[in-house]
């Protein structure tokens, strides 16, 4: 007896195939979103633990990224380098967008903290942030494309699970560090 088996394309599995490929779709460019700023968040607040010495942390945080993508997420010594070097594309640019950033939520908030009325002002910020945060997400949507067409979907899972991993070992040693 012969068994076929059925295959079905998102297009024949109707409007619940297409909305789960779409929630797929947006749930992948997110984890790819939040793997970009944490990559960021690594190499921009590992610069708190030296500054003096920023050149070797910076080299230090490469090195410790390219072992996440060889040994967990088990990429060949070549892929690895350059998915390495597509996460360090244009951090300095994110740097610079997340101290704006920053920057302006400080003005936003001594506003807030003066009960200012001043409209204008709160509209110029509210603006700046707005600015920043969609300038960020094209730089990070970038990322995202260019990673997807280095890696497959399951190594993009991996390299943003070990990637959380780090994260979450980098601000435990922040807040040791700071004495938290």
């Amino acid at each position: 007896m012969t068994e076929t088996k059925l295959s079905r394309s998102p297009s024949s599995q109707g409007v619940l195939g297409t909305q789960r490929n779409r929630l797929s779709q947006r749930a992948r460019r997110h984890w790819l979103f939040a793997l970009v700023a944490l990559v960021s968040v690594l190499f921009t607040s590992s610069f708190a633990f030296a500054k003096p010495k920023r050149e070797e942390v910076e080299k230090r945080m490469q090195e410790v990224v390219r072992k996440v993508l060889t040994d967990k997420v088990g990429l060949d010594d070549k892929k690895a380098d350059k998915v390495a070097e597509l996460l360090k594309k244009d951090r300095e640019e994110q740097r610079k967008l997340r101290e704006e950033m920053r920057t302006n939520r400080k003005e936003l908030k001594k506003l807030l903290d003066a009960d200012s009325d001043d409209q204008k002002a709160y509209a110029k910020a509210m603006a700046a942030l707005r600015k920043n945060r969609d300038d960020l997400h094209k730089l990070q949507n970038k990322h995202y494309q260019a990673l997807s067409k280095e890696l497959t979907p399951k190594q993009q899972a991996k390299l943003f699970q070990a990637m959380q991993q780090l994260q979450r070992k980098l601000r435990k040693a922040l807040r040791k560090h700071r004495g938290e």
